[in-house]
Order: structure tokens, then sequence, then C-alpha cells
């Protein structure tokens, strides 16, 4: 009845102990009768009667009466449904934990050759997290290519550099066999663009933000040296680090000025190659907002350039 109805098979394990359920429950229930409402709410009811498996049990419930002189009470058979129907979604490819097995293979097979053509390095418990977001994408895109139910993406951003990467890492994969085994029709363009963003997210997470380094040389009292640091916290977009140096002590030879970001001073005999914000003695409100601007425009953040 079960493979006719369903064009399903089902294990003679799952068949028995659907039959010895069905005669002891119908046994009991006939000395300590249930009604259906005691299991399953009205709306679990109309959901079971409307399911091809409750139309087996139904027909089942007919033989299995007259070979074993019961009664199956519409609770029971109403349970009968339910237990089918894990058989069923058993059955089911898309419950399969070895398909969902093949997923986890092929993610790991997609983020390594991804890492390769990207050269974005990460930490292995990193690495790992990417495996299981990647993966969790890639079980609605298996079920999407299974099943013909595509899903449209609107409003979907678009990373181009990294979707190219996504498709240079499908190309590159060690098991293509597997790939073409679960997606025979590969992924559909909306597909990689929703993977190249996960892979563009993960990328931001690895930049590494270093610390704005910033040398100030002056003769100004402390509460102005002060004032200059206020500003300077609260208008970069890094982490800084300020150090200062007395002008009159402060020996140009000794100090190696090349490694500071930014240098802030009143003097203009201090020999360097980096940027210098030259100040006046007497501060002026306009030397305030000139450093601001300065200072939020110096950023060390390392980005993933677009050279490939």
């Amino acid at each position: 009845m079960y493979k006719d109805s369903l064009e399903k098979s089902i294990s003679i394990s799952n068949a028995l102990t659907l039959t010895i359920f069905s005669v002891v429950s119908s046994m009991y229930s006939s000395l300590h009768p249930i009604t259906e409402e005691m299991l399953f709410n009205d709306s679990d009811i109309t959901s079971f009667t409307n399911r091809r498996e409750h139309n087996i049990i139904q027909d089942y419930a007919l033989v299995a009466e007259t070979n074993f002189s019961i009664h199956i009470p519409t609770s029971v058979k109403l349970f009968l449904t339910l237990q089918l129907l894990s058989v069923t979604k058993e059955q089911d490819d898309h419950f399969s934990s070895h398909s969902f097995q093949d997923l986890l293979i092929l993610s790991e097979h997609i983020v390594d050759a991804f890492m390769t053509i990207s050269h974005i390095t990460s930490k292995n418990t990193e690495r790992k997290i990417l495996i299981r977001e990647i993966q969790t994408q890639l079980k609605p895109f298996w079920y999407a290519v299974r099943y013909q139910n595509i899903t449209v993406y609107e409003y979907l951003y678009h990373e181009p550099l990294f979707e190219k990467y996504v498709v240079e890492s499908l190309n590159q994969l060690t098991d293509s066999a597997l790939y073409n085994h679960l997606f025979p029709y590969g992924l559909l363009p909306d597909q990689i663009s929703v993977l190249a963003m996960i892979f563009y997210n993960f990328s931001l997470s690895q930049q590494k933000e270093t610390k704005l380094n910033i040398l100030m040389v002056t003769s100004l009292p402390i509460y102005s040296q002060n004032l200059f640091k206020t500003v300077i916290e609260k208008n970069s977009t890094a982490p800084c680090a300020l150090t200062i140096h007395a002008l009159n002590s402060f020996d140009n030879s000794s100090n190696n000025v090349n490694q500071f970001d930014l240098i802030i001073t009143e003097s203009t005999e201090i020999s360097t190659k980096q940027p210098t914000f030259l100040i006046d003695s007497e501060l002026k409100e306009s030397e305030f907002d000139r450093l601001k601007t300065v200072i939020s425009q110096i950023n060390p953040m390392e980005k993933i350039t677009n050279d490939k």
C-alpha cells in the first residue's frame, strides 16, 4: 500500500513496528479509550487527515481489523499517520544526513579553493566557522536545484571581485565529481552572488587594523598637548598611539621618525618622508579644524587589493 501510493519502499522493520503497535494500542484502547482530541489539536487532525499517508493507514486498518479481529480507533490511526510521515521524511533525500555530509565536504573544498585564489588567510577556528556558513547556504541551494524550487533574490548586492573568486573556486575544486553530483547544472548567478557576499563579509573580518602612530614634537604646554590628544582620539578612524617629545631636547638622528604615520610639530627642521602637520606656537581654531580633516583621512587599515 505504501509503495503503490507514494512510490517509495518501507523497510520490513518499520512495517513490523507499525503493525505490532497498531495491534497492541488497539487492544489497550478497547480497555482504556483515548480520543483523538487527547493526542492532537484540531489543526493537527485536519492536517493529518489530508495526507496520503492517512489514506494508507485507513486502508491498512481495514486489513488489520479483519486479520486480527480488532478495532483500530481514530486516535490510533492518527498516531500511525504521524509515524508514517516520519518514515516518509526519512526516505526523502532532503532529510538525508548523507546528502548534508556531502555538502559539508563540498563546502570545505570551496573554502580551501577560495582561500588559495584570493590569498586570504585565517585561523583554523575561523575557517571552520566559514565552512559552516557556506554549508548552511548550500543546503537551500541544493534543495532548490533538486526540487526546481528556485528562489529569486531581490535587491542582491554584488561584489564582482568576490563573485569572480567564487566562480574560479568552483572551477578548480579538487573533487569536481562531488560538485557535479550535488549540483548537476551548477549554481545560478544569484546563488554565486550570495556565496560571494559570505566570503566578502569574512574578508572584512580578516582585515588587520593597526594603530595610527603619531609623533608630536612640540614646546607647547601640557594642557595644549592634551587638547591635541583629545582632537586626535575623537576624529581618528583607527585607534591612536600618540608619542610626545619636547622640541628643545628632540634629536632627529636618534629617533626613527619615519616609523610614524604623522608628525605634528612647529619645527621645520625635522627630516622625514612622512606627512607632517605644522602648527604655530599660538593655537587657533582653524588649526584644529585642519587637524580634524587630516586625522580623519589617515587610516592604516590594510585592505584587500583589486589588482588580481
